[in-house]
C-alpha cells in the first residue's frame, strides 16, 4: 500500500511473539490495527466478515486448525466462543508466537468473554500515529540516552528539541526534521 507506514509497535509485537503464544493488539478505531495485523501475520482473517465469523462461532476449535502462524484474528472480541478454544489450543500446542488478536475494546471488558487468557497473552496498545512515525523517523532512543547520563548537566539535552534530534541522528533546519548526512 502506498500510504502504509512502519509502526513502532511492530517491533514490540515481533518481540512479544518470541515470549508468548498470543499477542493482543488493542486500540481505538482507525489507528491502523488491521493494517498492522496484516503486515505482521503469516495468515490473517477478519471477524468483521460474516462468513468467517459464522465459521469461528460454529466450531472454534476446527476454525483454529491448520492455520499458518502467526495467525491474525482481527476484531476477535466479536467471537466470544473463540477465547476458550484459544486457551485450550495454546495449552496443548506449546509454541510461542501462534496468534495475534486485535480489537478496539479490551477483551475482558466484554461480559460474554469469560476467558481472560491470563498468562497466555501479551496485550499491546496501538496509539494513533505520532508525527515521527508519519515522517518515518526512527524510534527515539531516549531511554538509552538517559541511562548513559552521568551528571545533571547532561540532562539539558531534554530542554532543547534540537539536541534530542541531533542525538538521534536528525537535525532541525527551518523547523523541519531531516536525517543528518
Amino acid at each position: 500500500m502506498p500510504h502504509q507506514r512502519n509502526r513502532y509497535c511492530a517491533t514490540n509485537i515481533k518481540r512479544s511473539l518470541a515470549y508468548s503464544s498470543i499477542v493482543g493488539i488493542l486500540g481505538q478505531r482507525q489507528v491502523g490495527k488491521t493494517t498492522l495485523l496484516e503486515s505482521v501475520c503469516t495468515e490473517y482473517v477478519s471477524l468483521d466478515k460474516a462468513t468467517v465469523l459464522q465459521q469461528a462461532r460454529s466450531d472454534a476449535e476446527l476454525f483454529l486448525e491448520g492455520r499458518e502462524m502467526p495467525f491474525g484474528l482481527d476484531e476477535a472480541q466479536l467471537c466470544p466462543p473463540l477465547f476458550p478454544s484459544l486457551k485450550e489450543w495454546v495449552r496443548t500446542h506449546k509454541a510461542k508466537g501462534q496468534f495475534i488478536l486485535s480489537g478496539s475494546v479490551r477483551f475482558t471488558s466484554k461480559a460474554d468473554i469469560r476467558e481472560s487468557l491470563t498468562g497466555r497473552i501479551i496485550s499491546l496498545e496501538l496509539l494513533p500515529f505520532t508525527i515521527a512515525e508519519a515522517a518515518q523517523l526512527p524510534l527515539p532512543n531516549i531511554c538509552e540516552q538517559l541511562l548513559q547520563i552521568n551528571s545533571t548537566t547532561e540532562l539539558d539535552f531534554l530542554k532543547a528539541s534540537k539536541t534530542v534530534a541531533r542525538r538521534s541522528g536528525w537535525k532541525l533546519r527551518d523547523n523541519q526534521v531531516e536525517k543528518r548526512s
